[in-house]
């Protein structure tokens, strides 16, 4: 340990023997140059811990015996900015294919696909609050599984102690579209395994087991994503809460959000509101241009909401799906320059609910959503023309179209002409 970083370490075929103990191997500030190798290390809750180090971690045995009440069983812990290589190591007995991530990470480094560290799917588990500080980048491979521990313990900080991972730095994603990064909960073995030893816990993955990732930086895409079981986080705790129920918080500027997808996020209102599956809102000053497209989304209190009081040179909402929401879309931007286009509405309570002007809503589906199809909720006129609404007569307003049998449209909108049938929804994210 200690606060200067070596040159090198090697810590090399050692017997490191425990009855349940907390830590086998601590290692602290040590660099690439570092080497875990040849040793034996067995029935510790954290085999091999490591703070802000980055050694080559090989040809390691790591045995836990498996004590259904223990709290931990990991072969790998790191924390703030530790970027280690894994290779070659053999495991045995109840250790949990998870490498548990804590703390800050003030450095750049890479979070790589676990894929092959044995022959079991391995994920990233979350570990509290995890940050990037601002002018880190944290390079995440296409195909990792990052896992937050799943937190309903109102003993052990509850709702405020959801985990959750704030970016005030720069997360750069390795995803493709054949290859995502998957943001879950500790208790979905769908995506990366069984991290916690399933048949010790009595319930599986619910909505709001996690809190959200929080973007504040300038400087991050999110694409070719994948978002489940988050979206339930007080920040305040106590009788003072503060509810940010976001999956996924840009808080700032993303200029892109593209081709991810959204499910279970928190759908009640028991601790605060539903939980917003994407929560876009700008501080005071100018942006450049925002992409939201080709995002599939399902469920929540709201699908997209975008605010705040910055304005944006252009917003473009397109090629989504979004459906089985309080409010599919939400808007409430000053911003002149807006299109909402080509995007599939539907089975939410309010397809998309406007409250301010400058948004322009065309040649989309618009259909089964059981309050609104648009709802308008100011003075000024919005332009919704050549939109499906469901039925070829258009859509319902009880003095200007009485008899159209789409879905209801609120005053001040302009909805003729409107398309007859369906546009191509092949166009759109999901289908």
């Amino acid at each position: 340990g200690g606060s200067g970083e070596y040159s090198s370490i090697e810590i090399s075929n050692n017997e490191v023997g425990s009855t349940i103990g907390l830590r086998g191997i601590t290692l602290g500030a040590a660099s690439e140059n570092s080497m875990i190798a040849g040793n034996n290390i067995s029935e510790f809750q954290k085999s091999i811990y490591m703070t802000n180090s980055s050694p080559t971690i090989t040809e390691n045995t790591i045995m836990h015996g498996g004590d259904a009440q223990e709290s931990s069983r990991f072969a790998f812990v790191q924390e703030g900015s530790s970027f280690p290589s894994y290779g070659n190591n053999q495991f045995s007995g109840e250790i949990w294919p998870a490498v548990a991530i804590t703390g800050t990470i003030d450095s750049n480094g890479m979070w790589s696909d676990l894929s092959g560290i044995s022959d079991v799917d391995w994920s990233y588990l979350v570990l509290g609050a995890v940050t990037v500080s601002s002018g880190a980048t944290l390079t995440i491979a296409g195909g990792t599984v990052i896992k937050f521990e799943a937190n309903w313990d109102s003993n052990s900080g509850g709702y405020e102690g959801k985990t959750c991972m704030t970016v005030d730095g720069t997360l750069l994603l390795g995803s493709t579209a054949d290859n995502e990064i998957v943001f879950t909960s500790s208790r979905d073995d769908e995506y990366g395994g069984d991290t916690n030893g399933d048949p010790y816990v009595e319930v599986g993955p619910q909505p709001g087991d996690w809190g959200y990732i929080k973007i504040n930086s300038n400087s991050s895409s999110i694409h070719d994503c994948r978002f489940r079981y988050g979206g339930l986080k007080d920040d305040q705790g106590g009788t003072q809460e503060t509810w940010h129920n976001y999956m996924l918080w840009v808080n700032g500027y993303t200029d892109e959000i593209i081709n991810n997808t959204f499910d279970y996020i928190y759908d009640a209102s028991s601790y605060g509101v539903a939980g917003y599956n994407i929560y876009y809102t700008s501080g005071a000053g100018g942006y450049s241009s925002v992409l939201i497209s080709e995002n599939q989304i399902t469920g929540g209190g709201y699908g997209i909401w975008l605010g705040g009081s910055g304005e944006y040179s252009s917003i473009e909402i397109s090629n989504n799906e979004v459906g089985s929401n309080i409010y599919g879309i939400y808007y409430i931007n000053d911003s002149e320059n807006s299109l909402l286009s080509h995007n599939y509405i539907y089975q939410n309570n309010y397809g998309i609910y406007v409250s301010t002007s400058g948004m322009q809503i065309s040649t989309n589906n618009i259909s089964n959503n059981y309050s609104y199809g648009v709802f308008n909720n100011t003075s000024s006129i919005i332009n919704c023309i050549s939109n499906y609404w469901g039925d070829p007569s258009g859509p319902y307003h009880p003095t200007i179209n009485p008899e159209g049998t789409g879905d209801e449209v609120s005053d001040n909108i302009i909805f003729n002409p409107w398309l007859i049938q369906p546009f191509d929804i092949e166009d759109c994210a999901g289908v």
